[in-house]
């Protein structure tokens, strides 16, 4: 079976050139910079490459195993499903903004934490995404919509799945985009997001890659955050911040709580004050983001004047505060919406 070479590091390539070719450490750097900065495709189209090394690399690696099955575009966000080797398949989401886009990327096929306003968990949890696979989309993407340049590109794990539940692969892909001699990604321009996986979030400050953190809270309340989020019930919540908090010193980078109103369900006014005071004089950001509806859970948004009357309480803490606006609503590409659903009602 051939490899993935996206599941492979610069310095991995090098090692495994050598043991499998004998090859010279600057051969890895061609094919690197083959499939990131020209989006090669193929092996045998590397022409500064020889044609024996090209036919061998053809032989034992593989660049792509996405196919692009469907396609939804609305004024806001293109919505990809992208299908795998092993039939199945994932949601990515380029949103467009003025002159920048921002790509969220799915790290799990389904998810197993299943929040209960969130439509990727359920269906249930199939697997882990490799690290090729979650490389892949942005660089599928980037070819669909010949991206060539990425200083105005960013890069969210914000899709289907917890990309701190799939550790190893979501770090590894994280530093292949970093890599200078390849798309060369800021971190300040990477965000990961977590429903609150403590370990997880400890040992990313302790692996210094100081990305963006944006830790899905939803409630300050024990009682209102296990309802919404059953992972609550494992880490415990003044934990959470705790040790979210420590990740904000340690990285330099100010971490991003993620809360969204649900009418009725944890947009009261003690929901309010109670996050002002879990928070107050932590100097991290609070972000709304309005709840996006999904098809058949009984949740709605809150309404405008509720949120209003919300961040005003929180204001009075001197929290930051920031509202989100939705994005992909029209084609189910928004926050919480991206599924395990039937492959039907896309635009190629």
């Amino acid at each position: 079976m051939k490899r993935h070479i996206l599941d492979y590091s610069l310095l991995e390539l090098r090692e495994l050139f050598r043991e499998m070719y004998g090859e010279r450490p600057f051969r890895a750097n061609q094919v690197w910079d083959w499939i990131y900065k020209k989006q090669a495709t193929t092996f045998l189209n590397m022409f500064n490459i020889p044609i024996t090394f090209r036919e061998k690399l053809n032989q034992d690696f593989k660049i792509r195993t996405l196919t692009l099955e469907d396609k939804k575009k609305d004024s806001s966000a293109v919505k990809y499903l992208f299908k795998l080797e092993d039939g199945e398949a994932v949601e990515t989401v380029l949103i467009l903004e003025d002159n920048r886009f921002t790509l969220c990327l799915s790290t799990q096929v389904g998810c197993k934490f299943n929040c209960l306003f969130c439509a990727s968990g359920k269906s249930g949890f199939i697997r882990n995404l490799t690290t090729g696979e979650i490389i892949e989309q942005l660089l599928a993407v980037a070819e669909r919509e010949k991206i060539s340049n990425f200083s105005n590109f960013n890069i969210v794990f914000m899709g289907m799945g917890e990309p701190l539940d799939n550790y190893t692969a979501t770090v590894n892909s994280i530093k292949s985009f970093h890599n200078e001699l390849g798309l060369n990604f800021s971190l300040r321009r990477i965000t990961v997001s977590t429903s609150g996986i403590i370990p997880k979030i400890k040992k990313l400050s302790e692996d210094l890659l100081p990305v963006r953190l944006a830790v899905s809270l939803h409630s300050a309340l024990d009682t209102t955050r296990s309802y919404l989020m059953p992972i609550n019930k494992h880490f415990p919540l003044l934990e959470l911040v705790k040790v979210s908090l420590y990740y904000q010193q340690s990285s330099r980078r100010r971490v991003s709580f993620i809360y969204t109103p649900i009418k009725g369900i944890n947009d009261q006014l003690k929901e309010a004050y109670a996050l002002g005071e879990l928070l107050a004089g932590s100097g991290a950001h609070i972000n709304i983001v309005p709840y996006n509806t999904v098809l058949g859970l009984p949740f709605s948004p809150s309404p405008k004047n509720v949120i209003k009357k919300f961040i005003e309480i929180l204001e009075k803490f001197r929290l930051k505060v920031t509202v989100r606006e939705s994005k992909g609503q029209n084609i189910e590409a928004a926050c919480g919406q991206l599924r395990l659903k039937e492959r039907t009602g896309y635009a190629i």
